[in-house]
């Protein structure tokens, strides 16, 4: 991930505790197996129901419209409430607890 925008990420107001750099290198997209369309990783969460998001285009293997911005965090839970989806509000595709649960 650039300098850049790690540094953006990292200076988004959060209420959860804080101890060092938590942003992964690399990032992959999170959503159900896609080739067009917007991808997102999120990038650390900040509490109360939203995180840092990173979202990006892709035409072929070159990323473009690279943007990190807060989003909120869907809010589905599993039919048996033991688990909740950890995507993007308003995703497309599963939610997180269908694939893992």
């Amino acid at each position: 991930m650039p300098h850049g925008m790690r540094v953006a990420a990292l200076e988004l107001a959060s209420e959860l505790p804080f101890g060092g750099d938590p942003l992964p290198d690399n990032v992959t997209c999170e959503l159900d197996r896609h080739d067009y369309g917007e991808h997102t990783a999120q990038l650390r969460d900040l509490g109360k129901g939203s995180a840092v998001w990173i979202t990006w285009g892709k035409s072929g293997d070159v990323a473009h419209d690279i943007k990190v911005q807060i989003l909120a965090i869907c809010d589905s839970a599993s039919p048996s409430e033991e688990n909740y989806c950890w995507l993007p509000e308003e995703h497309w595709g599963g939610h997180s607890w269908e694939r893992y649960e």
